[in-house]
């Protein structure tokens, strides 16, 4: 539960959690947080 609280991906952009749905719904908790990570990583640029 924490890396999903940590991925917080109802905060990103609905471009962002529309292009990774399937990952969002079915994907383990450890997809989620590389999505988000990865999205942290290119705000950061």
């Amino acid at each position: 539960m924490d890396r999903l609280r940590r991925a917080a991906w109802w905060d990103r952009p609905a471009a962002l959690v529309t292009g990774h749905a399937r990952t969002i719904m079915a994907g383990t908790p450890a997809d989620i947080e590389r999505i988000a990570v990865r999205h942290r990583r290119e705000e950061d640029r």
